[in-house]
């Protein structure tokens, strides 16, 4: 368990005060430009739209598969 003395007390007292008397805290300055952000979304967009088309596929191969099954299990259905 962790135990707070007198000056952890104080410090947590003077953050709450600071936001409540509206000081406003710096923001985090971004590493990254605009142009590696829009870099980085048009390659994730185009890695999302590769692995669509891949499940898209793979759904028809599987679609395939089942017609040709159960098509061949009604033709032995039919034959007995």
């Amino acid at each position: 368990m962790l135990k707070l003395d007198s000056s952890d007390m104080e410090s947590i007292s003077e953050g709450s005060s600071r936001a409540k008397k509206g000081v406003k805290q710096r923001k985090r300055k971004s590493k990254s430009s605009a142009a590696e952000m829009m870099e980085f979304l048009r390659e994730y967009s185009e890695k999302r739209e590769k692995s669509e088309e891949q499940k898209l596929a793979i759904m028809k191969e599987m679609n395939e598969d089942k017609k040709s099954f159960f098509s061949e299990f009604l033709n032995v259905i039919k034959n007995k």
